[in-house]
């Protein structure tokens, strides 16, 4: 990969500054593991009670991993509180109060054992004082797009030969440490890949392909990409008018659409703070997120000014807030089925109201959706209860008239 950054932009030199490090020792499973979490929790247990009193960071795959790995490790020690020496047990993810997050950089009391659970983000961003001892489950998440249908799946994948070097390499920035590899030499050999996918030919491409057109780039085939993205993500159309005016705004094209069509609707202002907290996704526990989102929102507001977008109120009026939605994700539409589900309109795709959503135990005929993910299930998140009217009002170019009256038929009959 170095070698083709270089190449592509002239043949740049490539400098390779070598840092202090000490020995690490590897160990590996003799036989593969069925449940990775807890073979984890065992490990450190087996570490806090055989190994000299150093610190100990366990990589697992999400905060869902990490919350369940934190149980179970405080209720084991609980049994063991008068056998053990204290462990302290920290988790580290994302959406984690900012307080509770640098808790794992605070020094750890003598006579004591510091444990802290972590997602791949500690193998790069993050240096802990105090690690000699690393556990790998092997495991990371990645984020992947399906163009055909719109989906993005967050998958459990093996992770690469080069991130087990990295993670290795936490047990040995102070001192000589040791990594406990939960999976067999032969799968680090035979099963863990040299080169991942790249990430442009596994992400959605919408507002890059904008960007392009707005650039006068029609040829996007024959682009000189570093790495070709999927030819599915790329959606050879002539840029409008309208798509110049949503070239200008830095967000996926359907967010800018909504914040277009609120001009129409006179709620430019609810649907601004709307799409600003909605780029912040942790809003509802961090300050800094919420200060970011203050922030999307201030530059947005200036790019609508600079698109010639007037900043209207209209907070009374939620429907004319939904419609905006509506003409923006108007491609995410899902209707109610007989089987108990929602059918996406465009693939016919079977999905379900996401868990979290106020929507969820309730069964709205129409709906639009921010996004669909793949997690156990096929779920959309961020779900609003429109009218099929609406679908023929904001999108007339793309939903037939039949169809939705159709729909509309059976809602009645029901």
């Amino acid at each position: 990969m170095l070698t083709k950054f270089s190449q592509f932009f002239d043949d740049t030199p490539i400098f390779r500054i070598p840092g202090r490090r000490f020995s690490v020792d590897i160990y590996y499973r003799k036989a593969p593991e069925a449940d990775y979490i807890d073979t984890a929790v065992v490990t450190v247990l087996q570490i806090h009670v055989t190994q000299s009193l150093c610190d100990i960071l366990v990589f697992l795959t999400d905060q869902e991993d990490i919350e369940t790995a934190h149980e179970m490790l405080l209720e084991r020690t609980k049994r063991l509180e008068k056998k053990i020496k204290e462990l302290i047990i920290l988790p580290i993810y994302s959406t984690l109060p900012s307080d509770m997050q640098i808790r794992i950089f605070e020094p750890t009391p003598p006579s004591a054992r510091k444990v802290v659970l972590a997602r791949n983000i500690a193998e790069t961003s993050l240096t802990i004082d105090g690690i000699h001892y690393v556990i790998d489950s092997g495991f990371c998440k990645q984020k992947t797009y399906n163009a055909r249908n719109g989906m993005d799946a967050l998958i459990v994948i093996p992770i690469l030969k080069a991130s087990a070097n990295q993670r290795a390499g936490r047990a040995e920035r102070v001192a000589s440490g040791k990594c406990f590899r939960l999976y067999t030499s032969w799968t680090y050999q035979n099963e863990l890949d040299n080169n991942a996918i790249r990430e442009i030919q596994r992400t959605n491409l919408g507002n890059a392909v904008l960007l392009l057109k707005s650039l006068g780039i029609n040829d996007l085939i024959n682009f000189d990409y570093i790495d070709l993205p999927s030819m599915e993500t790329l959606r050879l159309v002539e840029l409008t008018k309208l798509g110049r005016r949503i070239a200008e705004l830095p967000l996926d094209p359907m967010l800018s659409k909504t914040i277009l069509a609120s001009e129409t609707y006179k709620c430019s202002a609810e649907i601004l703070t709307i799409v600003s907290i909605q780029w912040c996704r942790e809003n509802f526990i961090q300050y800094n997120s919420m200060n970011r989102a203050r922030q999307t929102h201030d530059q947005l507001e200036a790019l609508m000014v600079r698109v010639e977008i007037e900043i209207q109120q209209n907070p009374a009026d939620k429907i004319d807030i939904r419609k905006s939605i509506c003409a923006g994700f108007f491609y995410h539409t899902a209707k109610f089925s007989k089987n108990g589900m929602h059918k996406t309109v465009c693939h016919q795709q079977s999905v379900l109201i996401h868990p979290n959503s106020c929507l969820f135990d309730q069964t709205p005929h129409y709906v639009i959706y921010f996004e669909l993910v793949l997690t156990t299930k096929e779920y959309m998140r961020q779900v609003i209860e429109i009218e099929n009217e609406w679908l023929r009002e904001t999108a007339p170019h793309f939903y037939k008239t039949k169809c939705l009256d159709d729909d509309s038929k059976v809602k009645k009959n029901a």
